[in-house]
């Protein structure tokens, strides 16, 4: 796992790359790559590649970034992994190709080398690349289908920078710190920034499973190779579509994700996901040597507290567990690190870059996470909730009506009073499983929106935003779907890629440590989606239940769990974060900690 950076200066009146601004791109990464950093520079200075290597597969020499062909003409700077690797590299063995190292890069040059751009297509992983072709003066940025791992990218029309981090472009002068106001509004819809938008107006992300080319004096706008959408799309493959299937592909995604030329560990809380794979690794033979969970210590001897599950849990598949006690007299110190550390806005990712932390406090640079679970088989409530909503809603006519005109004006002084202040969402966000979705997983929703971000601006966000337009698309895309596949599309495509694996990313690499998603993989996505759209699975338990029958009851119908942290505890004591204390919409009683982060967060990072 690396940072990858680079200048493409490709219009005629664009200046030659600036090696200066470069490396400050590159090393604003720094905790990225603490293990070495290349650079390389086209001999016309028009291309400029940047690396920060974090040593997993080959440490030696050999695996040194910006990486070449023999001969020169393919340059690449690669963040990420391919688990495939393996197979890729007996091919290119058995076809007679000289490969100098033992790492998936040179692989990929390879691999480019003989099929170019359907070479993508074949990689299973998760990865950001930036290769530029000399013999044919094209560069292409590439980012895996899952969006596992980020590129972004500024462009001012004469000159591309990229990088794997956001704020690893403000180190440009070129690229501007102005914030995309619809990007705020999205925010505080949907607890962090929703893609293409980042943060800032003058930045990109990359759409997962596309590649930008960068030729003829131009930028091409992005080319999808592999997407979620036409996975579910699909009919399933021969083979695929039953539990079995599904089962058999998680065991073997597992095991892939382990190659590794150091340990790797585990996130390990009680919970079903990383229970598994802490069984699948010890059942393929490959034990999780170190797992960990972290404990804050108001938690300790409560039912919140994860530690206690998880140390029966990890001597019963053969790991030393390692419970880390977050103690209060830490939490103002590392608050204030956290969020100097957090590329973008986002209401999660604290959990992740506080176990990331003791994770490496023990010496670990992978460790492997049971994220993804519950978007891809179906173990959220949402999986029911989206789809009862949308069939509630088709006795409501009107909705359009009552999201512009009715609701804005009567729901947020009407949803003081309520349970939640998302039942008036009801009359007008069912018209449709997206509408559904958002209003089940929205911390505001739009019409209270004027109440954070003032009115004037809030329209104008949302105008910018036009998210009913995108509803409307989304309806039309899973338009015909079994239901727990279309909500898992969802779940995959908003929550999983939008926070929790960005969140995974720069949380983890804030702390120079890798995290690896043995559930969010190409495979189990295939092998998911055509289970989900044929039947074959109605919830996450029963995969569990299929791949370790051995599990107690007690364990497999444990409530839900997670790394949770008590929020509400901190966002009542501590006066750091006391700004949503000012907002008449956040001292109701009906409303929750997850509402009041999300405007601390705005405000520290300075969206309000």
């Amino acid at each position: 796992m690396c940072g990858i950076a680079g200048i493409a200066a490709y219009h005629p009146r664009a200046a030659q790359v600036d090696e200066t601004e470069l490396l400050a791109i590159r090393d604003r990464m720094q905790a990225r790559g603490p293990d070495g950093a290349g650079l390389w520079l086209s001999p016309d200075r028009r291309i400029g590649l940047g690396h920060r290597r974090l040593a997993i597969l080959d440490l030696s020499e050999a695996g040194r970034q910006p990486m070449a062909s023999p001969d020169g003409q393919v340059v690449i700077s690669f963040n990420g992994e391919i688990f495939n690797y393996p197979a890729l590299r007996a091919e290119l063995l058995a076809a007679g190709v000289p490969l100098r190292s033992s790492c998936d890069t040179e692989a990929i040059i390879h691999l480019y080398l003989r099929e170019g751009t359907a070479a993508f297509r074949r990689l299973r992983g998760m990865y950001g690349i930036a290769l530029w072709d000399a013999r044919v003066a094209k560069l292409y940025l590439v980012r895996d289908p899952l969006g596992i791992k980020p590129v972004y990218y500024a462009d001012d029309g004469l000159s591309l920078r990229f990088a794997s981090q956001v704020k690893a472009l403000m180190a440009s002068p070129a690229v501007s710190a102005q914030r995309d106001l619809a990007a705020t509004a999205g925010f505080f819809v949907r607890g962090a920034i929703p893609e293409p938008r980042t943060w800032l107006a003058d930045v990109k992300a990359l759409p997962p499973g596309h590649w930008l080319e960068v030729s003829d004096g131009r930028r091409g706008e992005p080319v999808p190779f592999e997407t979620i959408e036409e996975v579910y799309r699909q009919a399933p493959a021969p083979g695929l579509g039953t539990l079995e299937a599904l089962a058999e592909t998680i065991a073997g995604s597992v095991a892939a994700h382990q190659i590794a030329d150091v340990e790797v560990g585990l996130f390990l809380s009680s919970g079903l996901d990383s229970t598994l794979l802490l069984a699948l690794a010890a059942r393929a033979g490959r034990p999780i040597q170190n797992s960990l969970t972290l404990v804050p210590d108001v938690y300790r001897g409560t039912a919140d507290d994860e530690g206690q599950y998880a140390e029966r849990l990890a001597q019963r598949y053969g790991a030393r567990h390692h419970n880390l006690v977050l103690s209060a007299a830490e939490v103002p110190d590392l608050l204030e690190r956290y969020f100097a550390d957090v590329d973008q806005p986002t209401v999660d990712g604290l959990n992740t870059w506080l176990i990331s932390r003791a994770a490496v406090g023990l010496g670990l640079k992978v460790a492997l996470s049971g994220l993804g679970g519950d978007e891809m088989l179906a173990g959220y409530p949402s999986f029911q909730q989206a789809p009862f909503a949308a069939r509630f809603g088709r006795w409501l006519p009107f909705q359009k009506f009552a999201r512009e005109r009715l609701l804005p004006w009567a729901a947020p002084a009407i949803g003081r009073h309520l349970s939640t202040p998302k039942w008036p969402a009801l009359l007008g966000y069912t018209d449709g499983l997206a509408p559904s979705y958002l209003m089940m997983k929205a911390l505001f929703l739009p019409y209270e929106l004027p109440l954070l971000m003032g009115r004037e601006a809030a329209q104008e966000a949302l105008r910018l935003w036009n998210l009913d337009a995108q509803l409307a698309a989304e309806n039309a895309t899973v338009a015909g779907w079994q239901p727990l596949a279309a909500v898992s599309y969802l779940e995959s495509r908003h929550y999983m890629r939008n926070q929790l694996l960005r969140d995974s990313d720069w949380a983890g690499m804030g702390h120079s440590l890798e995290i690896r998603t043995p559930l969010v993989d190409r495979e189990v996505l295939r092998a998911a989606a055509a289970a989900l759209q044929s039947g074959a699975v109605s919830n996450k338990r029963a995969v569990i239940r299929q791949m370790l029958p051995e599990l107690e009851s007690q364990i497999l119908n444990k409530p839900k769990t997670g790394f949770t942290l008590p929020m509400n505890h901190w966002l009542q004591t501590l006066p750091s974060l006391a700004a949503w204390r000012r907002v008449p919409l956040l001292t109701a009683g009906n409303t929750y900690g997850g509402r009041r982060w999300a405007y601390v967060v705005a405000q520290q990072m300075g969206l309000l």
